[in-house]
């Protein structure tokens, strides 16, 4: 006679076999395989936060994601922020619309780029969760993906200024000038320091761009000249120096790249006859031989400086 442990053994070796077969039998019955990855791990608040997601057909049959409802699929997600609580969807004809115009043939695979942060409310700091869900009439369920994780986080204030709008054409000419809030923020993502500018009022983030890592240079020396616009000068190597040029709308207007010279680096100065700013010493750096350029990385499969992608 078997002892009672013995049938218990055994009533849990079937249920295992049972619980395995039953795991088969649905992955045999999947007809879309779905996969999601981030472009960072960690993001500065109000900074974009982009979701790739991959998806292959295993329905045996082409789908095709059209305009009409029969044949339109969506693309959402499953994010849950730092309280606990699940985002809501906030641009639903965005999720509509993500897939729109993709033919995905019998074991194909596609991808999409979607801008999670337009989607979903991530303006408070911490730790959230996301998978990506994909629907089409053909199909018989929703798919998911596996769960991933970021992080958004706060940034410390190293330095700011108070920007006024130019009015150029002279259209508002006798109204109050409008003013913006520039700021170099300094923050670790969870591999390095860094520093970004954020430009802002009361009502509107208008950018937030990273720029470079924090290294022997320290903060970034930064000026503003007649028509608001910031000029940024960062050590970004041991021989290296980028200079940026923002406009008070946040867009890079110019940036270049140097090296030093017969042992003098580069600096940014304000030229007091002229009044502009510009940058002596050193010499242009050549990319491929001094440098790599950051925005031939993908951000979707190492870590870049990119800054905001447009």
């Amino acid at each position: 006679m078997r002892s009672r442990c013995g049938i218990c053994c055994s009533l849990f070796g079937v249920a295992l076999v049972l619980c395995l077969l039953f795991a088969a039998f649905s992955n045999a019955r999947a007809q879309l395989a779905v996969s999601i990855t981030l472009s960072r791990s960690g993001y500065l608040l109000y900074e974009d936060v982009d979701a790739k997601v991959y998806f292959r057909n295993l329905s045996g049959r082409p789908l095709v994601f059209g305009e009409n409802d029969k044949l339109r699929g969506t693309l959402s997600f499953s994010v849950i922020g730092p309280d606990g609580k699940k985002r809501e969807l906030l641009d639903k004809k965005l999720a509509r619309n993500l897939l729109t115009g993709i033919v995905l043939n019998a074991g194909a695979t596609e991808s999409v780029i979607a801008p999670v942060s337009r989607m979903y409310d991530l303006s408070k700091p911490g730790n959230y969760s996301i998978y990506a869900i994909i629907t089409h009439p053909l199909l018989d369920s929703a798919y998911k993906s596996a769960e991933t994780g970021f992080s958004v986080f706060n940034g410390i204030v190293a330095w700011q200024r108070l920007l006024g709008v130019p009015d150029v054409l002279n259209e508002k000419k006798g109204e109050k000038v409008e003013s913006r809030l520039a700021k170099i923020l300094s923050f670790y993502d969870g591999k390095r320091k860094l520093f970004a500018l954020m430009i802002e009022d009361d009502d509107f983030v208008y950018c937030v761009h990273r720029l470079v890592q924090d290294v022997e240079g320290g903060l970034p020396l930064c000026m503003v000249d007649g028509l608001s616009r910031i000029h940024i000068f960062a050590q970004t190597g041991a021989k290296i120096f980028a200079y940026y040029i923002y406009n008070v709308n946040g867009k890079l207007e110019k940036r270049e790249i140097y090296r030093k010279s017969e042992g003098v680096n580069p600096r940014m100065i304000r030229d007091p006859n002229q009044g502009v700013i510009r940058i002596v010493g050193g010499e242009m750096a050549v990319e491929g031989k001094d440098y790599r350029d950051e925005k031939n990385v993908d951000p979707f499969f190492k870590d870049d400086l990119g800054g905001k992608r447009n």
